[in-house]
């Protein structure tokens, strides 16, 4: 299994960075990140992609992540679809019979390693062509797809995701139960405040 992890987004909502936004002392793209690096660093995870327009990301996996690879966004207003595009562009070219990638975002710091391990387990243990994380049957992120539908991943356009792909193929799709706090985004200051669950929120700096 290979994973992409999408830190490429702009922030509108937010109101600043939210990616470099600093929680406990940590920017909040390292939660996921460092999962993801646990697991390619325990032989779970192949290849790990990070895909960016962050120079602060770029000089991060640089000088700690050497394990991870790390591909530049240079068009993020074109939304979502360019950076799994990006992604699985550079997959392909290091991993040219890769069989299955975990899709993921950078702004879910409550995510655990347990429910990381659980999704991947999941996937091995079921025959769907893809799995994601839920709560109460709401789906949310990661998300693992199966290489047969790369290119169907890659002709998505503007802002739709990959869950435009799996509403698609719901007949073909298990999903894997996490708490519902792991799977809050926070898009925005508010969100931070009332899901944060943190003992300090600082801006970055």
């Amino acid at each position: 299994m290979d994973a992409i992890l999408l830190a490429a987004g702009n922030s509108i909502r937010f109101g600043e960075n939210k990616l470099l936004y600093h929680l406990n002392g940590k920017p909040m793209y390292r939660y996921m990140l460092e999962l993801l690096a646990r697991q390619k660093k325990a032989g779970v995870l192949d290849h790990v992609i990070v895909v960016s327009k962050y120079e602060e990301i770029f000089r991060d996996l640089k000088s700690h992540f050497l394990e991870i690879e790390a591909v530049r966004n240079t068009a993020p207003e074109l939304g979502i679809s360019e950076s799994i595009r990006i992604g699985l562009a550079d997959l392909e070219s290091v991993a040219a019979h890769s069989i299955s990638c975990l899709f993921t975002v950078a702004d879910q710091p409550h995510f655990t390693m347990e429910s990381l391990i659980k999704i991947e387990q999941f996937w091995q243990t079921h025959n769907y062509g893809i799995a994601a994380a839920s709560y109460n049957q709401k789906i949310g992120n990661p998300v693992i797809f199966a290489s047969k539908y790369y290119e169907e991943l890659k002709r998505l356009e503007g802002d739709a995701g990959g869950k435009k792909v799996l509403y698609r193929h719901m007949d073909d799709t298990g999903l894997c139960e996490v708490s519902e706090s792991e799977l809050i985004d926070l898009d925005t200051a508010d969100a931070v405040r009332e899901y944060g669950g943190f003992r300090s929120v600082s801006s970055r700096g």
